[in-house]
């Protein structure tokens, strides 16, 4: 799967990613590195650092990130963790 188009949210810390497949069926949300222990795609993504939610479903990622993270760090990251599934 890729990411296709990355759109801002109205929360400046929040990016939503668009893919050009489907995730599982559902809504997937994590609010901590913890939750996200049994998710291969949500776990890769808090490893990242700065992160702080992580939710997809259908066609899309939103994640969201400290005040202080770096979306050009963080995004090449996501790109790679959305390529494995």
């Amino acid at each position: 799967m890729q990411i296709i188009d990355t759109q801002p949210t109205p929360n400046p810390n929040a990016l939503k990613f668009i893919v050009n497949g489907t995730f599982p069926p559902g809504s997937h949300a994590f609010m901590s590195a913890k939750e996200a222990e049994k998710d291969p795609l949500a776990k890769e993504i808090f490893a990242l650092g700065d992160v702080t939610s992580v939710f997809y479903m259908n066609n899309f990622l939103t994640v969201s990130k400290t005040p202080t993270g770096d979306w050009n760090k963080l995004r090449d990251g996501i790109f790679a963790a959305v390529a494995k599934i």
